[in-house]
């Protein structure tokens, strides 16, 4: 069953980004993006995370067309579906890890919130750091902070854009797994990356060039 479906979706800022971009992502897919840099990847993932809109085309998330929801209609839908993995994790530096983690269920209604904020951090090897800032940590316990974050509100889809891109060897390892055991657990994944060495068989690849987005077969 789909959950993302993209139909002749455009973006032009001053000149153009994308072009007549279709596509289709089912339930529990994992999804790779790839594309040299400059060449759309993020533009797409900030689209379908609903950060910023197209310039034209429809989208339907969950079966439902975006195009015409209001601003706090499009902030609930993106609270119910889609939690964010960002190349440099955009934590907020004042507050604590656990707090940092919690900041998606801010907008919305949660129960036991810091118990599973608590229990993600532990499977990643961070319980030890709850109480510290994100200046305390390195760029891999960082990113798994991220990563936590991401999951808290139990979204239906995963966007991770680059997410070993700062990282280490075994800090990528680290990551990549918990990306692969959440999937395994049936979580669908997009992840944009610029490393197809990253794609492992059995994923839905995409490949961006020259503002087109083709399936890899």
């Amino acid at each position: 069953m789909s959950i993302i479906k993209l139909q002749n979706i455009s973006k032009s800022h001053d000149k153009p980004i994308l072009e007549n971009v279709n596509l289709v992502i089912n339930e529990g897919e994992f999804v790779v993006i790839t594309g040299s840099s400059g060449s759309g990847k993020s533009t797409l993932l900030q689209i379908l995370g609903l950060i910023e809109p197209s310039s034209s085309g429809q989208y339907w998330l969950g079966g439902r067309s975006v195009e015409e929801l209001a601003p706090k209609q499009l902030c609930k839908i993106r609270h119910n579906f889609i939690g964010f993995i960002f190349q440099r994790y955009h934590l907020v530096k004042h507050l604590s890890i656990l707090d940092n983690v919690l900041l998606p269920l801010q907008y919305g209604e949660h129960t036991n919130g810091s118990q599973r904020a608590t229990k993600l951090l532990d499977q990643l090897g961070m319980l030890e750091h709850l109480h510290k800032q994100p200046n305390q940590l390195s760029y891999g316990q960082q990113q798994r902070v991220s990563i936590a974050r991401a999951f808290i509100s139990q979204p239906k889809i995963i966007l991770a854009d680059e997410p070993t891109g700062a990282l280490d060897d075994s800090n990528s390892t680290i990551v990549l797994e918990k990306l692969r055991s959440l999937h395994g657990r049936g979580q669908t994944i997009i992840m944009i990356t610029h490393d197809q060495s990253l794609i492992q068989p059995g994923d839905i690849h995409y490949h961006i060039e020259d503002k087109r987005v083709e399936r890899v077969l």
